[in-house]
């Protein structure tokens, strides 16, 4: 039985890095443990309020500033419509 290899976001990558868990940022954000899995999995975009959330849970979760560029990569084709959004 072949796995599928899941490739992890730039999310997934600062939360790990920053010893981040899912429940900490789904409390602080007030976001559903299912969409934020689907975030960090690249399975869904987070509208532009949704993808603040997160940034601002994970700068009050580390007492410092964190941008949006920290949590989706700009080559990234879900950074790049998290940014499309924000231009609108």
């Amino acid at each position: 039985m072949k796995r599928k290899t899941i490739t992890a976001t730039k999310l997934s990558r600062f939360m790990r890095d920053n010893k981040l868990t899912a429940l900490d940022i789904v409390r602080e954000a007030s976001v559903s443990r299912q969409h934020l899995l689907r975030i960090r999995k690249g399975d869904a975009d987070p509208s532009i309020m949704v993808a603040m959330r997160i940034r601002d849970a994970c700068g009050r979760l580390l007492f410092r500033m964190v941008s949006i560029d920290d949590l989706f990569d700009s080559s990234d084709p879900q950074g790049q419509r998290v940014r499309e959004r924000a231009r609108t």
